[in-house]
């Protein structure tokens, strides 16, 4: 998940993502949080029917202070959306098999 930090401190962080959903991180990795207002998140998600889902991080990688979030989901939708065969790679270069169709 890549959001922006709306809270943190030393127990847990909550982000908010383009959405403007809040999901709470169990166990934030401190170093990526302190210099940073965004970040991507990955861990194991729990309870996610919560009033505020969690993910308990597994690791981060700070994006800094200046990202476009927006942007970003926008190039999510199309690369996984209706345009994501432009983006594939050459046919020989891809194993379709592995591929999941919709």
């Amino acid at each position: 998940m890549v959001a922006k930090i709306v809270k943190f401190d030393a127990a847990e962080a909550v982000l908010e993502g383009p959405n403007s959903k809040q999901v709470r991180i169990l166990n934030p990795n401190t170093d990526n949080y302190t210099n940073s207002r965004f970040i991507e998140v990955m861990g194991d998600i729990k309870d996610p029917n919560g009033e505020i889902p969690s993910i308990d991080e597994v690791k981060s990688v700070s994006y800094g202070n200046k990202f476009n979030l927006s942007l970003h989901d926008r190039m999510l939708r199309l690369v996984s959306g209706n345009y994501r065969a432009i983006f594939r790679a050459s046919p020989s270069e891809v194993d379709d098999s592995a591929m999941e169709t919709e």
